[in-house]
C-alpha cells in the first residue's frame, strides 16, 4: 500500500483569483478544512478566537511580515508570470516537492501554502481557497544553499521549534537561512510527509551554488561602502550577481556578471591579496578577492 501523503488537488472548474488589495494577513476568514481521506490533524487549521483588537493586531504583524520581505526583495504580490527557474523534483518523482504545507507566521498564525523547489530558492505561494475556487495572496522565496533545516521535535531545533510541536502537537521542520535571517517553521499534516520534506531540502542546501554576498563599493565619508547581492554560479562557469532574490527567480538580467575561467580568487588575510583587501579585514574579517580574466579586482564579504 502506498502510504506517501495525498496532494489535494484543485477542481478543472476551479477559478484563480489575483488580488493586488490582499497581502499574507492574518484574517479570521482564513481556515479552511480539506475534505481527504486522509487524517488531518486540525490543530494547523484551527484558529484562536481573538478580540476584534487582537485580529487588527495580528494583521497588522502579518501585513508588516509582507512589506519587509518585499521591501528586501523576496516577495511578490501574486505569482510570477515572466518564467525563470525549472522546478526541481525528488529523485523519485513522487511529491513532495511540490506540496501543501503550513508555514508559520509572526502573528502565531499557521498558514497554508503551495511549496516547491526552484533552482536555489524554495518558493512558497500563499493559498487561499474559497469553494471551488483559489486565491494566490503572494510569492515568497527563501534562499536554500547554506541553510540549516532539522525536524521541529530533533535535538538539533531551536527551543521555539520543540515548543511550537509540542503545542500544535504535530511534525513539521525548521529551516535556518545562512544570512542570520528570521528562521522559518513549517507544519506539516504526517511525520512522514515531514520527514520527506526535511530529507529532500537537507540535499538542496547542501549544494553551495548560491547566496548573498557584500561587494565593496568603495568607501564613503566614515566608513566602508558595500552592496548586499544575490549572487549564484551559472554556466558556463560564470558568477551572476543580482540585487534582489526575486530578480533571480523570475530570470531578469543579472546586474553583474563575471567570467570565472583563468580568474584567482583569495581571502582578504592571503598573503597574495591586494592592499585593499587587507585594509578591509577590520570591518570584514570574513571575505574574498576576485581577479578576473580582464583584469577587473573585486572584493566580496560574506556571512560565514
Amino acid at each position: 500500500k502506498d502510504e506517501s501523503p495525498k496532494q489535494a488537488e484543485t477542481p478543472k472548474a476551479a477559478l484563480v483569483k489575483f488580488d493586488l488589495e490582499e497581502n499574507d494577513t492574518a484574517s479570521e476568514e482564513e481556515i479552511h478544512r480539506e475534505g481527504s481521506d486522509e487524517s488531518v490533524n486540525r490543530n494547523l487549521e484551527r484558529s484562536p478566537k481573538r478580540s476584534h483588537l487582537g485580529q487588527l493586531v495580528s494583521s497588522a504583524i502579518d501585513t508588516f511580515s509582507f512589506a519587509e520581505d518585499w521591501w528586501h526583495g523576496s516577495a511578490i504580490i501574486g505569482i510570477n508570470e515572466k518564467g525563470g527557474l525549472d522546478a526541481v523534483l525528488a529523485a523519485d518523482g513522487i511529491p513532495p516537492p511540490p506540496g501543501m504545507i503550513y508555514r508559520w507566521r509572526p502573528s502565531g498564525r499557521c498558514k497554508p501554502y503551495l511549496c516547491e523547489v526552484r533552482g536555489a530558492l524554495l518558493v512558497l505561494y500563499r493559498v487561499k481557497k474559497i469553494g471551488h475556487s483559489a486565491s494566490l495572496r503572494g510569492t515568497f522565496y527563501l534562499v536554500l544553499p547554506g541553510a540549516e533545516n532539522a525536524l521541529l521535535e530533533s535535538l538539533y531545533a531551536s527551543d521555539f521549534a520543540r515548543q511550537l510541536a509540542r503545542d500544535k502537537s504535530c511534525s513539521g521542520l525548521e529551516l535556518r537561512p545562512a544570512d542570520g535571517s528570521r528562521a522559518e517553521y513549517f507544519l506539516t499534516k504526517t511525520p512522514k510527509e515531514a520527514e520527506r520534506w526535511c530529507d529532500f531540502l537537507q540535499t538542496r542546501t547542501q549544494q553551495w551554488d548560491g547566496g548573498f554576498v557584500s561587494h565593496y563599493v568603495g568607501w564613503g565619508f566614515l566608513s566602508s561602502c558595500w552592496r548586499r547581492l544575490f549572487c549564484v554560479l551559472a554556466r558556463p562557469n560564470r558568477l551572476l550577481a543580482f540585487s534582489r532574490v526575486r530578480d533571480y527567480a523570475e530570470g531578469l538580467k543579472p546586474e553583474h556578471s563575471w567570467e570565472l575561467n583563468a580568474a584567482m580568487i583569495v581571502a582578504f588575510d592571503a598573503e597574495k591579496s591586494s592592499t585593499i583587501a587587507k585594509g578591509l579585514l577590520s570591518v570584514a574579517p570574513v571575505g574574498f578577492e576576485l581577479l578576473t580574466a580582464d583584469n577587473q579586482l573585486l572584493q566580496f564579504s560574506v556571512d560565514s
